[in-house]
């Protein structure tokens, strides 16, 4: 039974991002802001592998140039605190 609960909530989870992907490529458009690359980090977890994926295909479609970042938990959080990209 936990195991369908958790597929249940998997598929949920992935419904919901699909229709906000949907909505705010709808309402963004086709225009990028600008021509510098919006840099997605990539985290050693695989859910956070795939969501930065699904952003890049998304972010693409727009117009937007995408570059990777790879990081780890740790030193992404420095990064933050130091307001480096």
């Amino acid at each position: 039974m936990a195991k369908r609960k958790g597929t249940f909530f998997w598929f949920v989870g992935l419904g919901i991002i699909l229709s906000l992907s949907m909505s705010s490529y709808v309402m963004a458009g086709n225009i990028p802001e600008s021509e510098d690359p919006i840099k997605l980090a990539i985290n050693e977890w695989t859910g956070q592998y795939i969501t930065t994926h699904i952003a890049d295909e998304i972010l693409k479609k727009m117009g937007y140039n995408v570059e990777y970042l790879t990081a780890g938990y740790y030193p992404q959080l420095i990064a933050i605190r130091d307001n480096r990209s």
